[in-house]
């Protein structure tokens, strides 16, 4: 995953970056069937999807560990979309 993408992803809300994260999950799902039913050309794909993931899951787990959202804003814990009042 190129820096820049990094970059990009940290700008992001919790919330958005666990629809990202669902929407690579199931492509990492489909590209594994299809890499072994042998109708996938790229077969370095499914590798790359999978670290895509962890970037992903590791953004999402340091925002919620020190509980700021895009705005700088403090999260409620347990409720990593809402921000405190």
């Amino acid at each position: 995953m190129k820096k820049s993408l990094k970059i990009e992803l940290r700008t992001k809300t919790v919330e958005e970056l666990k629809i990202e994260l669902a929407k690579r999950e199931s492509l990492l799902t489909e590209l594994n069937f299809k890499l072994a039913q042998g109708q996938l050309k790229d077969v370095k794909l499914p590798g790359k999807t999978r670290n895509e993931v962890a970037v992903l899951k590791t953004i999402i787990a340091e925002k919620i560990r020190t509980g700021v959202s895009k705005k700088g804003t403090k999260l409620v814990k347990g409720n990593e979309g809402k921000v405190k009042s």
